[in-house]
């Protein structure tokens, strides 16, 4: 057995660029992870200006470009870590092709036998040596999901000889921290190994520029997933496999939960705002794709997405502020909520068109 030193600091490369106007919103934790380890391993952060909200904001290009390569634009209430959870998912492709837009080779382990993956490790001892040995070649480690929270952690060293990680924690839905990263104000994680769904354990140097053609195979892949997801609308949204729309809408539909006492807004917090998040981003990502394919056959697409995005503020704007309880009491307001989210599927299959179509126009 390879005998390590009991702590260990990867040094960083890059740097997330802090000044300008705010980055916008990184609510996906795992397009967030991406993000950060290329900027860890000397990568560029590459940003634009983008008017959205009556301000300026800087767009981040390569978040919008993992929400697309993982799937998660496509997705609702969805985490990467889902593939590697549910039998019924996909493979482990659409991460592994993150990795490879970044040209950073990567080697994956899982918890539960995933095609795609390296293999998978037989108790949490050996999960620790996987990491530990990794980031004692001086390599990263992203570790993906766990029982009971989504994160994503960002290993860039460790303590007590692999008890505790040195890593910065991305957790869906936290827009702040997910695009804050920085080495040098990681956390100490302790109990970091229970309930993990995978490992991506760095290998190698990151490789720079794309091989020809590659990124148009990734892109490609990346949108005949994306319409498929799109079409099925299938998910684990709350744990169980469900067609996200019509679960969504049903909850509207039913007399009883609104007649009971609840607190906050049911269906409406975070759902809306993680749908706008995913397809006002996906939008941006499609645009991209339809460059670097030459085609203008995913405008339509995501247009479709940004409506969606524009769709879901509507249905805030009917149950916001003081008076939201009593507007979702109100069985007019709710059939004007199923309205809306059946605008959104139809709005969904539309840029599923638009995908079809691109992909047969470029073929």
């Amino acid at each position: 057995m390879a005998t390590y030193s009991s702590s260990v600091r990867i040094p960083w490369r890059g740097r997330v660029e802090r000044e300008g106007p705010h980055l916008v919103p990184h609510a996906m934790a795992f397009p967030s992870a991406m993000m950060s380890l290329r900027v860890l391993l000397g990568g560029e952060h590459r940003a634009h200006s983008l008017s959205a909200h009556g301000r300026e904001w800087r767009s981040d290009e390569d978040y919008f470009l993992h929400l697309g390569l993982s799937g998660e634009g496509f997705r609702f209430l969805f985490d990467a870590a889902e593939y590697l959870r549910f039998p019924e998912e996909d493979d482990a492709t659409a991460l592994l092709d993150c990795f490879a837009a970044e040209g950073v080779p990567v080697s994956l382990y899982t918890a539960r036998p995933v095609a795609g993956a390296q293999g998978v490790w037989r108790d949490e001892v050996d999960l620790r040596a996987l990491v530990t040995g990794t980031l004692a070649q001086g390599l990263p480690a992203l570790v993906l999901g766990r029982t009971g929270n989504d994160w994503v952690l960002l290993a860039t060293g460790y303590e007590e000889g692999g008890d505790t990680l040195v890593a910065w924690t991305f957790v869906p839905g936290a827009d702040l921290s997910n695009k804050s990263f920085d080495p040098e104000d990681c956390q100490y994680v302790r109990d970091w190994a229970r309930g993990v769904d995978g490992v991506a354990l760095v290998t190698g140097e990151r490789r720079m520029g794309d091989a020809p053609g590659e990124r148009t195979a990734l892109l490609r892949r990346a949108l005949a997933r994306g319409e498929r997801f799109l079409r099925h609308g299938i998910g684990h949204p709350h744990g169980s496999r469900v067609q996200v729309y019509e679960e969504w809408i049903a909850r509207f539909h039913d007399v009883s939960l609104w007649q009971a006492p609840f607190s906050g807004r049911p269906g409406i917090d975070p759902e809306i705002w993680d749908l706008a998040e995913r397809r006002a981003f996906c939008a941006e990502f499609l645009e991209e794709a339809g460059q670097v394919l030459g085609t203008a056959a995913l405008a339509p697409g995501a247009d479709a997405f940004r409506q969606i995005h524009d769709l879901m503020w509507r249905i805030n704007a009917l149950c916001e502020g003081d008076d939201a309880r009593r507007a979702l009491r109100d069985a007019a307001v709710r059939r004007e909520i199923v309205g809306v989210l059946r605008e959104c599927r139809d709005l969904d299959e539309r840029a599923a068109d638009a995908i079809a179509g691109a992909l047969e126009e470029t073929a």
